[in-house]
Parts: structure tokens; C-alpha cells; sequence
């Protein structure tokens, strides 16, 4: 092999050589085969994980505003109803010993912030994969175009932490149900916040669950009648707690306004 066909399979080698690797130092890596499958999968978008297929090295911790309106009043958000044994570690609905890197934090009065913190540790829980019904499901939630399963908002058990997926209390409104005095259903918008300004929510249509989440996003779901004017019932409240905007006082309360007809 001549000198020059020598250096130009050199640079192929060592070019192509990095494929086989799984990460360098002390950085995590998913490795290859099923476990490199998934990462891909999931897709090169955020919330990415702390793995080879994040150039910048570290996990994303993303965060989006959510909201349920019942019937015009904008209800408490729920508090993370399980945790694992060291009592801090937030996990999921239905497997309770796996941490679930989609869910909510707690205001230093006891409340919910009624933030969706994304801090992917698996997969299945990043880039793509990170949706609104995903983390619903954590939480033990469940939310479609036709009905609303939430946790308890009214009562003396609204909203408490449970140590089991068991004891937790939950509220479902189904389309049709009564919601001040007509058939209600289920409604939903989107918005994006940005510094300075007033965040424009806009309606969607179909399945809420499949909403890709992303960061600085604010989301409401409402169960109210179809002649509701959703944008009288004002902005998501839990934007105050977005980690970038400026802080107000006062936690997140139950607001409550009439239902705007169209």
C-alpha cells in the first residue's frame, strides 16, 4: 500500500472508529444495540438525556405552565402523589419504584407549582416521548379528547400526598356531564411564554395526551360547555412559577370566573 492509500485508510478508521464507542470519562452513555435504539427513538429534540446523543454532555430540565379549568375555576394543581423509599424521589403511577422524570414540584408554602419539570433519566421519557399524556400517566392521571381523570379537587383530600397508587382520590368528567347548567367537554390550548409579554393561548383540537411538551410551554385544559369563551377565563396561573419569569406573591389559588358564552 502506497503512502497516500496508507494515510486516507488511517483517517477512515479513526473517523469511523468513534461508532463503537459508548461515551468517554465519566459521562453516562446508553451504550448500543436496544438500549442506543431507544435514545434514537426518542428522537434528537428535548428534554434530551445525559448520554451520547446529547452533544452538550448534560440532561435538559425543562419546564411547562399547566392548568385545569372545571367549569371556570382554574383548580389547585396536584402535589406528586408517590415517591420511593427515601421519601424524595418522585416516581411513577404505575411503577412505583422508577423515578418518573416527568412531574411537579412543591411551593415553599406546601403547594403545588403546577410546573411539568422534565428531567429525563430514561428514554421513555425524552425527546418525543416526553408528552402531556405521559405525564399524566405518571401521576396516575389520565386526560382525551372525551374525558378528564384528575386528582381530587375539592374536599378535604384536595390535594394531599399518598403513598399508594390505591389511596390516591381521583375526580373523571366525562363529556356530557354537567358543567353550570350544559353538557360539558373537554377543551384544551397552547401557548408559549416569553418575557414581556401576554402569553396568546390557542385552542387545539383532537387528542390532548399526544401534546409534545417543551420547555417555556404553557398548557390549559378545560372541562367546560362548548359555547365557553375560553380566553375570558384569563391566563394559566401557574405562569408565575415558570423558573424565568420574575416572581409574584402569593401561591396558586382556585380562581374562578363566569362562563363566557361565544
Amino acid at each position: 500500500m502506497n503512502t497516500r492509500w496508507g494515510y486516507l485508510v488511517a483517517v477512515l478508521l479513526a473517523t469511523t472508529g468513534a461508532v463503537g464507542c459508548t461515551g468517554s470519562g465519566d459521562r453516562p452513555t446508553l451504550g448500543t444495540g436496544a438500549a442506543r435504539g431507544a435514545a434514537d427513538a426518542a428522537g434528537t429534540v428535548g428534554p434530551r438525556l445525559h448520554d451520547d446523543a446529547n452533544p452538550n454532555g448534560g440532561a435538559d430540565h425543562w419546564h411547562a405552565a399547566f392548568g385545569v379549568n372545571l367549569c371556570g375555576r382554574w383548580v389547585p394543581g396536584p402535589l406528586w402523589p408517590q415517591f420511593g423509599p427515601d421519601g424524595t424521589t418522585r416516581t411513577r403511577h404505575d411503577e412505583p419504584s422508577v423515578y418518573a422524570g416527568l412531574h411537579t414540584h412543591e411551593l415553599a408554602d406546601g403547594t403545588s407549582d403546577s410546573v411539568i419539570h422534565m428531567e429525563p433519566n430514561q428514554a421513555d421519557e425524552a425527546g418525543r416521548n416526553a408528552t402531556l399524556g405521559r405525564f399524566m400517566a405518571f401521576g396516575g392521571w389520565r386526560v382525551s379528547a372525551t374525558a378528564l381523570t384528575i386528582w381530587r379537587t375539592v374536599g378535604p383530600l384536595a390535594p394531599t400526598v399518598f403513598p399508594s397508587k390505591a389511596k390516591q382520590p381521583t375526580e373523571t368528567h366525562r363529556r356530557g356531564d354537567v358543567c353550570s347548567g350544559e353538557a360539558g367537554t373537554v377543551r384544551w390550548a397552547v401557548g408559549t411564554w416569553r418575557p414581556g409579554q401576554r402569553t396568546r393561548l390557542v385552542e387545539q383540537h383532537g387528542d390532548p395526551s399526544a401534546l409534545k411538551l417543551l420547555d417555556e410551554q404553557v398548557i390549559a385544559i378545560y372541562f367546560v360547555p362548548a359555547s365557553a369563551r375560553l380566553a375570558a377565563f384569563g391566563p394559566v396561573p401557574s405562569e408565575r412559577n415558570l423558573p424565568n419569569r420574575a416572581p409574584s406573591s402569593g401561591p396558586i389559588g382556585a380562581t374562578t370566573s363566569t362562563l363566557p358564552r361565544t
